[in-house]
């Protein structure tokens, strides 16, 4: 095996052969003609850690140490290996941990001394918390970015990372639909998820940091950044909503905020560790909402027929969003390298930067000229009595968040009109029963000028045809909710709890699927518009926002 500094690499099946170089400073040297025990361990269901095996090696004269092990355990009956270098005194030199991977598959980890620090959270969390759990691992993976944490600090994550999600994270999915059965999957598909993104991924990167120091920073700060699109994938994989997602993690940080000993333990880190968690959390809720706007569209916009041109321009988008994203979390790892660093004013540059790419993407996916005029061509063609100059004069724009200016429809809004359009023309209807949605979706105070007086518009005045009647409604229902949704946050009210923001998170979910529910229709006149169809329609009129 080709040898990598500072790197441990394992090879599954019947034998474990891996390899570890000290090189670079001499601080993280292995001392010459040392002898070294090696130990690799696997995470038990209930926390505590069984030994597999142990074997000795002599550092050569360029710090290295090679050995192999058997019977490695796999996934999915283990979840966590945990390997520890000790020298001669029993003192621990380097710690790393890696998924474990699947039979047949490989997997690779780095050991630095990020990695020791993360692995001995690891052990702690997971044994207070008397589980294997790997969302706990994945939460604790956020809060430790720093490598100077001593056992103190790994003993106050460990109470955070327990509180957090077995009493936040998971209790609130359960009470919110998501079965046992879903909730084990997607503990599973944090594992392993291939070819999507897992803690495999995860632990790469850190081999190929110790693999490239010149990188090193750039891939630590990658693999945190990395743990918002595990957790999305393996939402997808295990078929939990999205939204659900976004809410627990409010729901953690609300028990957090209301547990005496959660709060214990974030009181008893320094401030410039304080700052560096909550910045951390912050950064990681808008990572996570992007991924989930990235994730949620790229399906619908196929389900409803968008051109290439559209799904291009969207993808293109969301790439570039990402890769600023991934970009920043470059530019501001060192300041969570060292916490000291991370000012008030870093955090203020971090929060608008991170806005900033999300509000470009915005503004990136709007539809064009030409396709707001198609739109209206469609609509006209499919609705007879219609012509484009009977459409509103706004049609297909919208008042932006400022209160002044007016901007084009976002492209799925577009793709969604156009393919109602398409089944009018194919004989098919759209029903909405829009007053069952309206006894129990009111307009919201900031909508006051809607209509004038914060009433519902009457779409059905003049006579309409009555699919274009109901497509208005639905849109404009849409917008009732979103507005609900975003009331918590107008101005002159104070920053709204976490628990505020869990109970609008919910509300809307409700409001969206109420709006679902109440739709029917066809798409030729004998098919029903699908389950999937209506799903992406309501997501297609949504305005991509990172709350």
């Amino acid at each position: 095996m080709k040898a990598s500094s500072k790197t441990i690499r394992f090879i599954t099946g019947m034998i474990l052969i891996a390899l570890l170089l000290f090189t670079g400073a001499t601080a993280n040297a292995l001392t010459v003609g040392e002898t070294y025990s090696v130990t690799l361990s696997k995470v038990n269901s209930n926390g505590t850690t069984t030994d597999v095996g142990t074997t000795s090696a002599v550092a050569d004269a360029n710090g290295k140490i090679t050995f192999s092990f058997s019977s490695v355990p796999m996934f999915p009956d283990t979840f966590f290996l945990v390997l520890t270098v000790k020298d001669s005194l029993d003192a621990v030199q380097r710690r790393s941990f890696s998924p474990a991977p699947p039979a047949g598959g490989t997997g690779q980890l780095g050991a630095n001394s990020l990695s020791t620090v993360q692995a001995n959270m690891i052990l702690k969390s997971l044994l207070l918390a008397g589980t294997d759990d790997p969302i706990v691992v994945a939460y604790g993976l956020i809060l430790t970015r720093a490598d100077n944490l001593d056992d103190t600090d790994l003993n106050n994550v460990a109470t955070l990372g327990k509180t957090a999600i077995m009493v936040g994270f998971e209790s609130f999915l359960t009470s919110n639909g998501v079965s046992a059965a879903k909730l084990t999957l997607f503990k599973q598909k944090l594992i392993y998820n291939q070819p999507n993104k897992d803690l495999s991924n995860f632990t790469t990167l850190f081999k190929s940091a110790v693999d490239n120091p010149g990188q090193a920073s750039d891939d630590m700060a990658l693999a945190a950044g990395l743990i918002a699109d595990i957790f999305i994938d393996a939402a997808i994989a295990a078929d939990i909503d999205l939204g659900l997602i976004v809410g627990a993690h409010d729901s953690a940080g609300e028990v957090v905020d209301g547990n005496q000993d959660a709060l214990d333990a974030f009181n008893a880190f320094g401030a410039d560790h304080q700052a560096s968690i909550q910045q951390a959390m912050g950064s990681f809720f808008m990572r996570i909402a992007a991924i989930k706007v990235k994730s949620s569209y790229s399906d619908a916009l196929n389900t409803l027929n968008a051109s290439g041109t559209q799904i291009d321009t969207f993808n293109a988008a969301v790439a570039t969003m990402m890769t600023t994203m991934e970009n920043l979390d470059k530019q501001y790892s060192q300041y969570y390298d060292d916490p000291s660093l991370m000012t008030q004013q870093i955090r203020n540059q971090m929060d608008t930067a991170y806005q900033g790419a999300f509000s470009t993407f915005q503004t990136a996916i709007a539809a064009s000229g030409q396709d707001i005029t198609d739109m209206k061509g469609n609509i006209a063609d499919a609705f007879t009595g219609i012509s484009v100059g009977d459409l509103p004069a706004d049609f297909g724009t919208y008042l932006d968040f400022d209160g002044v200016t007016t901007v084009n429809w976002p492209i799925p809004q577009v793709v969604a009109t156009n393919w109602v359009a398409s089944i009018i023309t194919a004989s098919g209807d759209l029903a909405y029963d829009r007053t069952t949605v309206a006894a129990s979706l009111p307009v919201p105070s900031n909508m006051g000028w809607l209509n004038g007086s914060g009433v519902r518009t009457d779409f059905t005045v003049g006579g309409p045809p009555p699919s274009f009647a109901e497509l208005m409604g639905i849109q404009e229902d849409m917008m009732i909710a979103e507005n609900t949704r975003w009331d918590i946050f107008d101005e002159g009210q104070t920053q709204p709890t976490r628990a505020e923001e869990k109970a609008a998170e919910l509300t809307y979910k409700t409001n969206k699927y109420l709006i679902m529910n109440n739709l029917s229709g066809t798409t030729n006149g004998t098919t029903s518009i699908t389950d999937a169809q209506k799903e992406a329609l309501i997501l297609m009129m949504e305005h991509p926002s990172l709350f």
